[in-house]
């Protein structure tokens, strides 16, 4: 939504804009590092298949 958001208010000369989604992703990475380590601690050898079968953390075939 927030790309989306940046596209139509400021595609792509506009810097203000973009700032928006720049923010959910400095909050997304750091929240999926958190929660990825307690998921590991917690289920295990579990959570490492888990991370086998889907290796993207946040959006298909980029990251």
């Amino acid at each position: 939504m927030a790309t989306g958001l940046a596209l139509v208010l400021g595609w792509p000369w506009a810097l203000g804009p973009w700032l928006y989604p720049l923010y959910y992703v400095a909050l997304l990475v750091p929240r999926e590092h958190d929660d990825d380590r307690r998921c590991a601690s917690k289920y295990g050898r579990l959570w490492q298949q888990y991370r086998e079968r889907v290796p993207w953390r946040i959006v298909p075939q980029v990251y």
